[in-house]
């Protein structure tokens, strides 16, 4: 959480937190950490709903979502402020990275740098690397007019919500430059090996 907390925009003054498990761990380490920093942010802790995943988490933040547009990250990677604001400026934006991450999809572009949709990658790609999604979003509440996607495991995924009908709501997409995701132990080792 320190690196997102520290790479947040100034314009950004409301964070909202969907937390489920170890959510007392969460939220006491971040208003220690917001207090300790001073940070002038108002941090409000929501609880995961009854509908799971991504598109699930964002739902439960319906409620306490005010300004017209609104960032989305993952709490677990690690992003610069400079990508952030990047996708401030535009009306709406999708976060892409260009890794060796052969176990993603890659994200494809029309020829105006909108999203059109997910693909496999092939095996040049997962040899060389491929824009990959970050998880990381600026979108605004027409997102909630779209239907749901249901994957696996009753679990609803935003990603999977935008590929449905990527014209229906269309969203640029933003090379980030600084994105690392920690998805394991073994990810977060690697990290600390080399500089950011």
């Amino acid at each position: 959480f320190r690196s997102i907390l520290e790479s947040l925009p100034d314009e950004i003054d409301r964070v909202l937190i969907v937390v489920d498990h170890l959510k007392e761990q969460i939220q006491s380490y971040v208003q220690a950490y917001a207090d300790e920093k001073k940070l002038k942010k108002e941090f409000i802790f929501v609880e995961q709903g009854e509908t799971k995943g991504t598109f699930g988490a964002l739902l439960s933040a319906k409620p306490f979502i005010k300004s017209p547009r609104f960032l989305i990250l993952n709490g677990d990677d690690i992003v610069s402020r400079s990508d952030l604001e990047k996708l401030l400026r535009e009306e709406r934006a999708m976060g892409v990275s260009r890794k060796i991450m052969p176990l993603y999809y890659s994200v494809d572009r029309d020829q105006n740098d909108f999203f059109s949709g997910f693909r496999s990658q092939t095996d040049t790609e997962k040899s060389n690397g491929v824009d990959v999604a970050t998880g990381t979003y600026l979108l605004d509440h027409h997102i909630f007019t779209l239907s749901p996607v249901a994957i696996e495991d009753g679990e609803f995924g935003l990603p999977q919500m935008l590929a449905h009908d990527p014209q229906g709501y269309p969203i640029k997409i933003i090379t980030m430059n600084d994105w690392y995701s920690i998805n394991t132990l073994a990810d977060w080792e690697r990290l600390k090996q080399k500089p950011i």
